[in-house]
């Protein structure tokens, strides 16, 4: 019976304890606190709130509408403007996420790398250098500094006697080319070969000449007399008395010229000026020509 009775009087305890807290509210004049926002409301979505009664504590809540206001980030950089082309930035809303982007103009500056030389520092040439963003190139000119790494000199046109020549060298860098002038060498002629302009004879010396080329000098050098020699017709000959020959001259040198005839013994021959030999007696005897280069001969007269 006990049993029974208990969970019987527990049902109407509880029921009476809630017939008597709906009177309560009901009845209940609210002392609210502050609303208290248990949701924030965003750019996109509801936020919420509630409040709770002081003497009841009841509660009450409400929606709070979304703001619709974005929370942006600071802009930062998505793609960097160059000097020709734009860029863009972009920011982000720190509640929905929401991202925007804007046009950034080109800055119309270029960013130039260092000037860079080209060509030898010798000679004139250009400096360059070139825009790393466009790639825009931009040069101007560079004075050489004429300190050039030069060659020997070699000789382009040689000096005579008349005119002066001409020398060059090369810078071996950058090959310029540098001209001199060689002074006139008034022994530098541009000599013909020797001619014989007076032949020698035995009895006169000769002339040789050359010309120069350039300058018409006439330079001349002596030749020596030939050597003179000579050769008889005959170098022996046997006559009778009161016969007669004339003895020539078979061979000598040119341009000598008999000077005499003249015989060892003029009672066994005789010569006269043209060379007749006569027999006189019985004998032998020289007969002798001198040249007038002094040149000798002789020839031997035997007389029967």
């Amino acid at each position: 019976m006990k049993k029974r009775l208990i969970p019987f009087l527990f049902a109407t305890s509880v029921l009476f304890c809630i017939l008597g807290k709906v009177d309560v509210k009901a009845s209940c004049t609210h002392e609210w606190s502050e609303w208290k926002v248990w949701v924030e409301a965003t750019c996109t979505t509801d936020g919420y709130e509630d409040r709770t009664c002081q003497k009841c504590y009841e509660e009450e809540s409400r929606k709070i509408p979304a703001t619709g206001i974005h929370k942006w980030t600071e802009w930062k950089e998505f793609e960097k403007a160059t000097c020709t082309e734009q860029g863009t930035e972009e920011r982000e809303c720190s509640e929905c996420y929401k991202t925007e982007r804007r046009t950034v103009p080109s800055t119309g500056v270029h960013v130039w790398a260092d000037w860079k030389t080209y060509g030898y520092l010798c000679a004139d040439g250009t400096y360059s250098r070139y825009c790393k963003e466009c790639f825009k190139e931009e040069t101007k000119a560079r004075k050489g500094n004429g300190q050039h790494n030069y060659a020997d000199w070699y000789v382009v046109t040689e000096a005579n006697c008349l005119n002066n020549g001409k020398k060059c060298r090369q810078c071996l860098d950058c090959y310029y080319s540098e001209y001199g002038e060689i002074p006139k060498n008034p022994n530098a002629h541009e000599w013909s070969m020797w001619y014989t302009s007076k032949s020698p004879t035995a009895l006169k010396k000769g002339e040789q000449e050359r010309g120069c080329y350039i300058c018409r000098l006439v330079e001349k050098k002596p030749l020596n007399k030939l050597k003179a020699k000579i050769t008889l017709s005959v170098k022996k000959k046997t006559l009778s008395v009161k016969k007669s020959f004339t003895l020539k001259l078979k061979k000598y040198t040119y341009g000598d010229k008999i000077l005499k005839f003249s015989s060892s013994s003029k009672k066994v021959a005789t010569v006269n000026k043209k060379g007749k030999v006569t027999a006189r007696k019985k004998g032998k005897a020289k007969i002798t020509v001198k040249m007038k280069s002094g040149c000798k001969a002789t020839c031997t007269v035997t007389v029967k």
